[in-house]
């Protein structure tokens, strides 16, 4: 049977989109059968960042009010990943999470794996992703107030009773090694007590494919290498996490931090 994980954030803007889709791409690479379902209603992002935006005929919640069927909707993207897209033009209410629950029960049926993008934050969108998610990734990157909300969301993932919820810590550095460094890997592990699942080093290019409609993992940076770790640690690979390094000197001369 597949996997269902809900990935989810505290906070807006820590890259918890980008990385699910990098994520999905990766476990496609592996000759996994993905599909990516958006669920931020009315702020959809994943069409972009596989280069479907004018694909899209039918959404999640045509799917869910019955106006077609679920394999109308799925878009398949050139790296095999499947995208079930949210509908841009309806607000949060249009879903519930007994529709959720009936829908992702279906795609595990037809897939190894079920990502489900959930919007930043607590509200409403949050529960009906994780009401339907067998697991949780929490996203985060290293700063106090992200950190905190992260806190709050592990807090009701656990009351939610969703099992073996694990972290990934975005957009980090070397600094972040250090044992003074405002918010520390160790820090980050300590407040959050949930295993981590991987750390992605800060990346100006991943930005930069994004807005090309390209994924991270499509090119030769050290984000991509780090997502594609994260996806065999879900396949259930023993890889070990990999901190970013400090920077030699002609890294330092030719590359920003």
């Amino acid at each position: 049977m597949a996997t269902a994980y809900a990935v989810v954030s505290g906070k807006g803007g820590v890259g918890k989109s980008t990385l699910a889709a990098n994520v999905a791409a990766a476990l496609a690479r592996m000759g996994k059968a993905v599909c990516l379902v958006d669920v931020d209603i009315g702020l959809r992002s994943q069409d972009v960042f596989f280069g479907l935006e004018n694909q899209i005929v039918y959404d999640i919640v045509d799917v869910l009010e019955e106006v077609c069927e679920l394999k109308q909707a799925l878009l398949r993207a050139p790296c095999g990943v499947a995208l079930l897209p949210a509908a841009q033009m309806r607000d949060v209410s249009a879903v519930s999470c007994m529709g959720m629950e009936a829908l992702v029960g279906q795609l595990k049926r037809q897939f190894d794996f079920v990502l489900i993008d959930a919007p930043a934050g607590i509200g409403r969108g949050y529960r009906n992703a994780v009401c339907a998610a067998d697991s949780a990734i929490l996203v985060t990157v290293p700063e106090t107030v992200s950190l905190r909300d992260a806190e709050r969301v592990k807090g009701l993932l656990e009351r939610e009773g969703v099992a073996k919820p694990s972290f990934a810590l975005n957009r980090a550095t070397w600094r972040n090694g250090a044992k003074d460094a405002p918010v520390s890997f160790a820090r980050c592990t300590e407040v959050l007590q949930l295993p981590l699942l991987g750390v992605v080093p800060e990346d100006p290019r991943v930005g930069a494919l994004a807005a090309a409609g390209k994924l991270a993992i499509s090119e030769e940076t050290r984000a991509g290498a780090a997502f594609l770790r994260i996806a065999r640690r879900l396949a259930g690979e023993s890889v070990p996490v990999e901190y970013p390094r400090k920077p030699g000197f002609f890294q330092r001369l030719f590359f920003r931090e």
